[in-house]
């Protein structure tokens, strides 16, 4: 008996089910490694999600749509990037594989668009270092070092505010 038929008989019959997903567990995880980029995806949260997507799948799938499998790997591929997106989690690898098949744009351009954000994120955080430095070595000139300046700064509003004024004069 197919995968497919096995689907459609299995309606919301929880042990059909269960079954169903105990069998296909490395198909999940082989999905769920393939989009995250790593080798074992069993102890993140995108295993919980993708065995959720691919129940979900189960209780979804018409015949009429395709191969079950093909719609699968599409239910789970969408709820994923679903999570993605609410958590916005943006340290996560990008997956090459996800760039090499090319057949979901919509997938290719979350990632690409995460890809921008994160070199946008390391542009910002060098240029904020290199202003840093740069500044570190205007105090150096007065002969004041960058540590000494959380205690030698005024700690009272009202102080801040008349240097302010002073500074601005």
């Amino acid at each position: 008996m197919s995968i497919d038929q096995r689907v459609a008989q299995s309606g919301n019959d929880p042990e059909k089910v269960d079954q169903l997903i105990t069998e296909y567990m490395p198909f999940i995880a082989s999905c769920t490694a393939r989009l995250c980029g790593v080798a074992d995806p069993s102890d993140r949260d995108e295993y919980s999600i993708a065995l959720a997507a691919f129940e979900e799948a189960i209780r979804t799938y018409h015949a009429e749509k395709g191969g079950f499998l093909a719609f699968a790997k599409h239910v789970i591929r969408r709820r994923l990037i679903d999570y993605w997106r609410k958590n916005n989690r943006h340290n996560r690898l990008t997956s090459i594989e996800s760039f090499r098949d090319g057949k979901d744009d919509f997938e290719s351009d979350f990632l690409n668009d995460k890809a921008v954000d994160d070199y946008r994120k390391a542009r910002e955080r060098e240029n904020i270092r290199l202003e840093i430095e740069q500044y570190a070595k205007e105090l150096q000139a007065w002969g004041i070092a960058l540590e000494s300046l959380s205690g030698i700064s005024p700690k009272h509003t009202k102080s801040r505010q008349d240097c302010r004024k002073i500074i601005q004069i």
